[in-house]
């Protein structure tokens, strides 16, 4: 943590995020924001924390669009495109008099671990449903499956 706010000005990244899980956390933070130089304008957010999707779960969704696209006869990149323009939100707006509907996230990047679960469910389910493919509950799985002696 910066001792002095000058510190803080000079070589911070544009944006920092710290997690508050004890008194302690909550205490350092609070003396951090109170250094602040003042000189200029500070942002300051404090939301309850949510966890971000895993990199285990992002795995498993491009082992999924392997099989389906391999199932479908699809590349994985134009895969991933339209499952995403199928079940993520879109936002519509109007362009020129032309309605266009744009995604609301274009990355599961910044997704948290439930909206990336409810993401998966979606392409689970719709792979079941519209084309009898199973998909594996988890990359060990359908390694296991795929590679079994």
């Amino acid at each position: 943590m910066p001792q002095s706010s000058q510190s803080m000005d000079s070589k911070a990244p544009k944006e920092q995020r710290y997690l508050i899980e004890t008194p302690e956390r909550a205490y350092q933070i609070a003396c951090l924001v109170n250094g602040l130089n003042t000189s200029r304008k500070w942002e300051v957010i404090i939301k309850p924390y949510q966890k971000k999707r895993t990199d285990r779960q992002n795995g498993l969704y491009w082992v999924w669009i392997g099989i389906i696209a391999d199932e479908l006869g699809y590349e994985k990149d134009d895969l991933h495109d339209i499952l995403r323009e199928r079940f993520l939100p879109v936002r519509r707006e109007m362009v020129l008099g032309i309605e266009r509907k744009r995604l609301t996230s274009t990355s599961s990047r910044d997704f948290t671990a439930q909206m990336m679960a409810d993401y998966m469910n979606h392409i689970h389910r719709f792979a079941a449903q519209e084309f009898g493919i199973l998909l594996p509950n988890s990359d060990e799985e359908y390694f296991r499956q795929r590679y079994a002696r």
